[in-house]
């Protein structure tokens, strides 16, 4: 049984009876979707008089260290009261703080935009006061620092302006490991487990895979649809990256997109390889084809098509209303059939079941209008047909979803395939058929070779008006993942069902900051406004409640989770629209390029 869905008296249950350590029943209670879904907020943390830009945990989770736009840094423990603050010799907004490794939490690590890397050391001095161990300042504008499991003097930072630095807190002198003079630099990420291994976001050009042994060339990109379709789009730029525990998966925020997980294997065997896996459905003579039924065929012949029916009722309800209901309806019953296959592979029913099932969210992901959805909709038209090459629906989907990423030649190849394999003499199948533009980056196995394409993508958070969004994976296994958004909200999701099982209103303005607590059901969140906050699962006795009851009680949304997702896809594509042709017309008189971000400097 999933976990996920094992009540907690259950988990409880088996700890009792010996069928769980207490490690593993620790990681069950984490990674159990009724304390995330319960979160609530707990306590609110005041001290900055600026945004607070950067909030993280040490090591144990006892001690949190924040950094603001006033230039201090604070630093809070796990119940929300103040430890120290301390005012730093920065001369821009903190973007970065983190406790160092190995030092009894005694050490933190700043950067600003300013373009400096600090260390501190905030406590075990002499004379009790803070001292400034090391002051390097040889980027502009430092997103990130970035710790290493490699050593515990080492620290990296992202530069902006397309540096990439090591920093040995016993050095004086900085080491400039990478300098990208072409592009920009927004986030960094080092491999938890394979230390040499770094993960870097660019504005334009998605995250790239980089081993610090092998020089300046890359492994391969992460791309998301729109980078794998287009030319170079400023307005693509990654936010954060960020490894998950075991080093095997890198979570990756786009700007003005949506959240990726990738494969972070530099194996290139790795990845779903979904172009790789079309052309071969291309490439099959139908001879040598497995299975010549059509799913929906089988179901009827062999299912009480009531019975069946019945599961697809709510998701055929919804698709006269709302498109973004009915993908997470097949969400969730594809999930289910998923499942249940784990337990009975090979069942050929219900793997009809599962190709109906794709086949029917594909079509809803190509009418649900968001970026991207129509490559999601490739996906699930590509899985359908490798379990029942003989659904013909399956293959005029794709042919639709093709020409709405201009892959004109694979369109027409995938009409032909229909003509040949459905003996059809009708009309094409095509919407416009003597359509000849060629795309700015034609899906080949040869273009998409050094390209890892996403495994995971979750929708609903806004990031356009700020460059520091960051997404985390939370819980014991990284079951979760939790993001800021343009409207203030804190969006989490299940990754085993892509449900979004939480959505808080935690910043009256933007959320940017989320920190999940390295070993409990805790997360800490900073935006626009001057205060950290802590949630907590379940609900605060009425007389403790952190401020008042209504406000408290309002910040749960979840229940209006599809409104407010395509709120966030209209308000996201008309601010990117507004932006991007103001910043054009900005160039023009300055005859120069300008950085889509410059507008997004109030964190």
């Amino acid at each position: 049984m999933d976990p996920g869905y094992q009540s907690l008296r259950a988990i409880e249950r088996d700890l009792r009876h010996g069928k769980l350590s207490l490690g593993g029943f620790e990681a069950r209670i984490r990674g159990h979707r009724a304390l995330w879904s319960k979160l609530h907020l707990s306590a609110t943390l005041t001290g900055h008089t600026g945004c607070v830009n950067c909030v993280e945990w040490n090591a144990n989770g006892s001690l949190l260290v924040s950094g603001s736009d006033d230039r201090n840094v604070a630093v809070w423990s796990v119940n929300g009261k103040e430890v120290a603050k301390f005012p730093t010799e920065h001369t821009g907004n903190i973007f970065a703080a983190k406790f160092l490794n190995e030092c009894n939490d005694s050490k933190i690590a700043t950067g600003a935009a300013d373009g400096s890397v600090i260390v501190h050391q905030w406590r075990n001095t002499e004379g009790g006061e803070v001292e400034t161990l090391r002051e390097w300042t040889d980027c502009r504008r430092v997103k990130q620092v970035v710790l290493t499991t490699e050593s515990p003097f080492l620290v990296y930072a992202c530069g902006e302006e397309g540096h990439i630095m090591l920093y040995d807190i016993r050095q004086p002198e900085p080491n400039t490991l990478y300098f990208f003079e072409a592009t920009n630099c927004k986030a960094l990420a080092v491999n938890p487990v394979k230390p040499k291994e770094m993960a870097i976001g660019f504005q334009g050009e998605g995250a790239k895979l980089f081993d610090i042994r092998c020089g300046n060339t890359p492994f391969f990109s992460f791309a998301n649809p729109i980078i794998t379709t287009r030319s170079r789009n400023l307005h693509q730029t990654v936010s954060y990256v960020e490894y998950n525990r075991t080093g095997s998966k890198l979570l990756v925020n786009v700007h003005n997109d949506a959240i990726y997980v990738y494969d972070a294997n530099k194996d290139p065997s790795h990845g779903p390889k979904y172009i790789e896996r079309m052309e071969q459905l291309l490439n099959t003579p139908d001879v040598y084809l497995e299975r010549l039924e059509d799913p929906e065929e089988l179901i009827k012949e062999n299912i009480n098509p009531r019975e069946f029916n019945e599961q697809l009722t709510r998701a055929r309800e919804y698709a006269l209303v709302d498109h973004e209901d009915t993908v997470a309806t097949f969400n969730d019953l594809i999930y289910t059939i998923e499942l249940t296959l784990s337990a009975v592979p090979g069942d050929k029913m219900l793997q009809a079941e599962l190709a109906c099932l794709l086949r029917r969210r594909a079509d809803a992901l190509l009418r649900e209008g968001f970026d991207g959805s129509d490559m999601e909709a490739v996906r699930d038209y590509i899985r359908a047909l490798e379990l029942f090459p003989m659904n013909a629906e399956a293959v005029k989907g794709i042919c639709g979803a093709l020409e709405h990423l201009q892959q004109y030649t694979l369109a027409r190849k995938w009409a032909k395939l229909y003509v040949e394999r459905f003996k059809w003499d009708g009309d094409s199948i095509l919407a416009n058929p003597t359509t000849i533009v060629v795309p700015v980056k034609r899906w080949t196995p040869k273009t998409m070779e050094k390209i890892r394409e996403h495994s995971e993508r979750y929708l609903g958070a806004c990031n356009i008006r700020t460059d520091i969004k960051q997404a985390r994976f939370a819980g014991a296994n990284d079951e979760f993942i939790a993001a800021g958004s343009d409207c203030g909200r804190m969006f989490i999701w299940e990754r085993a069902t892509r449900k979004i099982i939480r959505l808080i209103k935690a910043d009256q303005k933007i959320l940017n900051v989320v920190a999940p607590h390295p070993t409990t059901v805790i997360l800490a969140t900073s935006g626009l406004e001057h205060v950290v906050r802590l949630w907590k699962p379940f609900m605060t006795a009425p007389e403790v409640f952190p401020e008042a009851e209504s406000v408290w009680r309002s910040r749960d949304v979840t229940s209006q989770a599809a409104q407010i997702v395509r709120r966030n896809h209209t308000e996201g594509f008309s601010v990117g629209f507004r932006n991007m042709e103001l910043l054009f017309r900005m160039a023009q008189l300055r005859n120069q390029q300008v950085d889509v971000n410059d507008g997004c400097r109030t964190t």
